[in-house]
């Protein structure tokens, strides 16, 4: 049996969620590989997109908003005339080449805009492997519904059933099993244990301040305010790929104990040490975060799909989102403070996360490999 990943260099999260799920179909025997979507479009594509996504989210993140919310408002399926759909057949040739060249069982889908190509590739040339879109946020991007061909959609809870129903999607194809994460989460260490491998205090309320795996957003702003606090703290800070400001950090002189990180593989570590995060709030962060039941305010969310999750998760009580009515320092104080709120917090975690998401996925996929697969 093979499978083989399509995912999008535009931020971290859909690369781990892809690298997640083919390292543990590997250690079932299964042999996978991953593709680049925007790699195969060439190197301009993936330049533009790659770059562009930071621009985009650090610098045109009200305007990007603004087209998510028009996206949102499309009408049925006006989106098969638009121009990035109709531009998007070119680059279904490249996907049908990729695909006929290592003819997987099953193709798995992590980001919404490789899956409207897919969804393209299948309209145009028919396929003989079963499609799995896999929704790495608590929420829906609109291009999401282009892809109405997949054999399998993956929804992070079953809160979003009824917008996948409104957007096309059927009883059949739908699978309420989470987000994949790594299995290196899936074994917690014992907090004060974590805070001596870390060389923490182990008295010291802990909050982790992580910004995603390219380091978006003010970080020094965060802990600036954290770092004003009249309470007793200590942070760890995780930059992330951005050099620029973990220079910066380290440079500055700052009152509380700070333990200052590039990017790192040892996030499960840093949140088993950890009280609360402070994130914005993508997909697989926060998917990580309540696997180990860790509470998080949110700040500097990306208008779009970061908005929409944070929208989620405070409406559900698994997070507490920062404001101008409700400052992170004031937020970051009430929550140290309380350790019942912080356990409330953890309660309503319980409700909505799902620890066996990926091995759950795992199995579907095996299932859908062994099911009749007609040539369309």
């Amino acid at each position: 049996m093979k499978v083989l990943f399509f995912s999008v260099s535009a931020g971290g999260g859909h690369n781990a969620t892809a690298y997640a799920i083919a390292r543990s179909l590997e250690g079932m025997g299964i042999e996978t590989r991953h593709v680049d979507a925007y790699r195969i479009a060439g190197r301009l594509m993936y330049q533009t997109v790659t770059k562009g996504y930071l621009l985009v989210s650090s610098y045109l993140k009200y305007g990007y908003g603004a087209v998510y919310r028009i996206l949102e408002h499309r009408h049925g399926n006006s989106y098969r005339l638009s121009p990035a759909r109709l531009s998007g057949r070119s680059l279904a040739k490249k996907f049908k080449r990729v695909i006929d060249e290592y003819d997987p069982d099953v193709v798995v889908c992590t980001h919404c805009f490789a899956a409207r190509i897919l969804d393209i590739t299948k309209e145009r040339y028919g396929m003989r492997a079963k499609i799995v879109g896999v929704v790495t946020d608590f929420t829906m991007h609109p291009y999401w519904e282009e892809a109405q061909r997949f054999d399998r959609l993956i929804l992070p809870c079953e809160e979003l059933l009824p917008l996948a129903y409104k957007k096309g999607f059927t009883d059949k194809q739908i699978r309420s099993l989470g987000i994949p994460i790594h299995a290196k989460f899936s074994a917690p260490i014992d907090k004060n244990e974590a805070r001596r491998i870390l060389g923490l205090s182990p008295d010291l309320p802990t909050l982790l301040v992580m910004s995603g795996s390219m380091g978006y957003g003010n970080m020094e702003r965060v802990l600036r305010r954290l770092d004003q606090l009249a309470t007793p703290l200590q942070t760890i800070v995780v930059c992330g790929t951005n050099k620029k400001a973990y220079a910066r950090i380290r440079r500055h002189t700052w009152k509380k104990p700070l333990l200052l990180l590039g990017y790192t593989e040892n996030i499960p570590l840093l949140m088993d040490a950890a009280d609360l995060i402070v994130s914005k709030p993508g997909g697989i962060t926060t998917s990580e975060a309540l696997s180990r039941r860790l509470p998080m305010i949110i700040v500097n969310p990306i208008p779009g799909h970061e908005d929409r999750n944070a929208a989620f998760l405070t409406g559900v009580g698994a997070a507490v989102a920062a404001s101008r009515a409700q400052p992170l320092a004031k937020v970051a104080e009430a929550l140290i403070a309380a350790p019942d709120r912080r356990e409330e917090i953890q309660a309503r975690i319980d409700v909505i996360r799902k620890q066996n998401a990926t091995l759950d996925l795992c199995r579907e996929i095996i299932a859908l490999a062994t099911e009749t697969q007609p040539q369309k």
